[in-house]
């Protein structure tokens, strides 16, 4: 069974290969029908404007794993009817069971295909719910204005000045901390807690 886009709308078709396969089942090979005379007799009836059918392209096993192409038409169940009853009227039966058989195998796709859908979606949110929460900080900090006087426009710092970043640094300050409170620059602040003689201001 195949599906067809028509008038907007999906319609379930069958091909004349199918059709072919449906005659053909339990005759011996003297009385089978041939797909080319399907084929035409849909021909025909296509231009009496009895039935329309749709011209495709199939692949058919032709022995050994090789594989060729067909040109296949493919009608609606009720043009079916009509180009079996032409054909084996017996068969029109047979026509029915098997319309029934393949719009039930359509109808099991579908739920498991809505099945699928669903443990896809619950298989998302179960990812979904276990991924760490992730926050963004929109608040700035704020930062701590120098104190008057600062000594960032010395060249050198003074003793009382490394005095004043080793005690802050003894109350458990940070050293950006230090610089804040200070107005030291930061590589100054580091060379005096490295033990750098050299204390020159950036």
């Amino acid at each position: 069974m195949n599906e067809l886009i028509n008038n907007g709308s999906k319609e379930q078709t069958m091909s004349s290969k199918d059709i072919v396969i449906l005659l053909n089942e339990g005759k011996p090979v003297e009385q089978r029908v041939r797909h080319d005379n399907v084929k035409r007799t849909m021909e025909r009836l296509a231009d009496r404007e009895v039935i329309s059918f749709t011209p495709m392209e199939e692949m058919i096993e032709v022995g050994k794993g090789a594989k060729r192409e067909i040109s296949v038409y493919h009608v609606t169940e009720d043009h079916s009817y009509i180009v079996v009853a032409q054909l084996s009227p017996e068969f029109t039966a047979a026509l029915v069971k098997e319309w029934r058989r393949l719009k039930g195998e359509n109808e099991e796709l579908k739920m498991m295909v809505v099945a699928q859908g669903k443990k896809i979606d619950q298989l998302t949110e179960l990812i979904l719910n276990k991924l760490p929460a992730v926050e963004f900080k929109t608040d700035v900090p704020e930062v701590t204005p120098k104190k008057k006087g600062s000594k960032a426009g010395r060249r050198h710092l003074n003793d009382e000045d490394i005095k004043t970043i080793f005690a802050l640094k003894g109350r458990g300050k940070t050293q950006y901390t230090i610089v804040n409170e200070t107005g030291f620059s930061l590589s100054s602040v580091q060379r005096v807690l490295r033990g750098d003689r050299d204390h020159l201001l950036k």
